[in-house]
C-alpha cells in the first residue's frame, strides 16, 4: 500500500502548509503552540514505547514503510513500531507456539492486515483516536473509543495471539485463512 504511505505523507505536508498559511493570514504564532504539543507527543511515546532491551520480546522499529510476514516464520513475543505504513502478518504457514504470544503494534497512522488460521484463538485491544475494524467479516468503527475483541473459544484454543495496538489511526483488517491449517 506504497500509495496509502505517499497519501499519509502528503496530508500532512499540506496540514503542515495550512497551519503556516493562517499563521500568516490570522497574525496568530501556532508554532508557539504545535511546539510544546509536539514535546508532549514525544514524551508520551517514550513512556509508552516497546522495551528495546531485556525481557523475551523482539522489537522492530520503522519510521515509514511496510512491514510484511508470510510463509513460513515463527511467531513470538514481539513489538512492531511503524510511524506511518502497514504491517501484515499471514499466519497461514507460520510456527505458532502453544500458549498465548502476545504482539504490540504501534505507530501513527497505519493499515494492519492480518491471517490467522482456523483454530487459532485471537484477542485484540485497540486503543486510538480512529479505529477502523474489519474482524471475521464484522465491520465497526470507533472513534475515540478503545475496541477490544475476543474470538469464541479463545480460552479453550491452546494457540492464542494477543494483539494491542496503539495507534492514532488504525485500520484493522483480521480474517481467517482460507486453507486449512495442517497438523
Amino acid at each position: 500500500m506504497r500509495s496509502r504511505t505517499r497519501i499519509v505523507i502528503g496530508s500532512i505536508v499540506i496540514a503542515l502548509g495550512v497551519l503556516l498559511l493562517l499563521e500568516n493570514l490570522l497574525h496568530i504564532e501556532i508554532w508557539g503552540y504545535l511546539w510544546p504539543l509536539i514535546l508532549i507527543g514525544i514524551g508520551v511515546w517514550i513512556l509508552t514505547r516497546p522495551r528495546r532491551f531485556g525481557g523475551r520480546s523482539f522489537t522492530q522499529f520503522m519510521l515509514l514503510g511496510d512491514h510484511r510476514r508470510r510463509g513460513k516464520w515463527r511467531l513470538k513475543e514481539e513489538n512492531i513500531f511503524c510511524l506511518i505504513g502497514d504491517v501484515s502478518l499471514d499466519l497461514t504457514d507460520a510456527e505458532i507456539p502453544g500458549g498465548t504470544t502476545p504482539v504490540t503494534l504501534q505507530g501513527f497512522v497505519g493499515g494492519i492486515r492480518v491471517r490467522v488460521p482456523e483454530g487459532v484463538g485471537v484477542s485484540i485491544h485497540s486503543t486510538a483516536f480512529l479505529t477502523s475494524a474489519h474482524v471475521f467479516g464484522a465491520k465497526q468503527d470507533f472513534l475515540m473509543t478503545p475496541y477490544e475483541y475476543q474470538s469464541p473459544g479463545f480460552d479453550e484454543a491452546t494457540q492464542r495471539i494477543h494483539l494491542e495496538l496503539l495507534y492514532f489511526v488504525a485500520d484493522l483488517n483480521v480474517r481467517r485463512s482460507e486453507v486449512p491449517r495442517e497438523a
